[in-house]
C-alpha cells in the first residue's frame, strides 16, 4: 500500500491516483489585454469617469465596456487607491480581482460624506467582444458603485459650486473642503 499526498488530502492507494479538489487546481490567468482593459477601466472609475469627474475617463471607460447594463450609481465609494489583486479565467470569462484602499462613501443626492477605512475587495468580469476584452456592466456581472480619487470627487463637486447659490452648493462646498483634508 502507499500513501499519497494530494492537496491537503492523504489518499492511501493501491496505485496512485489522485484528483485535486477545485481549489488546489491551478488556475489559468487571463490574457494580458484583458488585463490592460481591466486596469484601464478601473484606473477611468478612479479619474470619475462615472460621476462627470472627467470627459476623457468618461470617453475612454465607454469603449472598454459592453453596454448590457448599467451599473449602480451610488453610493459614491470615495477610495485613496487600488491595484489589480489578482485575474483567472472562468470559463470563457476573464475575472479581475480588485483591492481598494476605500475612505468612505458620499452620497451624490444629499453629498454627505460617510467614513469608513478600510481594505475592500471587489471584481469585475471581462467578456471576448469580437478580437477584444470588454468589462460586463451588467448588474449579475458588475456590482460596483463608482470607486473614485479625491481629484475626481473634487472636479465633481465643482460642477456645484456655480451659480445660482443654493442648499446643494453649500453642502458641496463643506464636502470640498473634507476631501481636502485626504490630500
Amino acid at each position: 500500500m502507499q500513501i499519497v499526498m494530494c492537496g491537503l488530502k492523504v489518499a492511501l492507494l493501491g496505485g496512485f491516483v489522485c484528483a485535486l479538489a477545485p481549489s488546489m487546481r491551478a488556475q489559468v490567468q487571463c490574457e494580458p489585454q484583458a488585463v490592460a482593459v481591466a486596469q484601464n477601466f478601473i484606473h477611468a472609475q478612479y479619474q470619475g469617469a462615472a460621476i462627470g469627474g472627467s470627459q476623457e475617463a468618461f470617453k475612454e471607460a465607454r469603449l472598454l465596456v459592453i453596454q448590457d447594463g448599467e451599473p449602480p450609481a451610488s453610493p459614491i465609494v470615495f477610495v485613496a487607491s487600488y491595484k489589480i489583486d489578482t485575474d483567472v479565467v472562468v470559463g470563457k470569462e476573464c475575472r479581475v480581482t480588485i483591492m481598494y484602499e476605500r475612505l468612505g462613501t458620499i452620497s451624490p443626492n444629499s453629498l454627505i460624506f460617510k467614513p469608513a477605512k478600510y481594505e475592500e475587495t471587489a471584481q469585475i468580469w471581462l467578456v471576448r467582444d469580437s478580437d477584444t476584452w470588454k468589462v460586463h456592466m451588467n448588474t449579475g456581472q458588475y456590482g460596483l458603485p463608482p470607486h473614485v480619487g479625491a481629484d475626481a470627487i473634487k472636479n465633481w463637486l465643482h460642477l456645484f459650486l456655480n451659480p445660482p447659490l443654493d442648499e446643494k452648493t453649500a453642502k458641496a462646498k463643506q464636502l470640498l473642503e473634507t476631501i481636502n483634508k485626504y490630500n
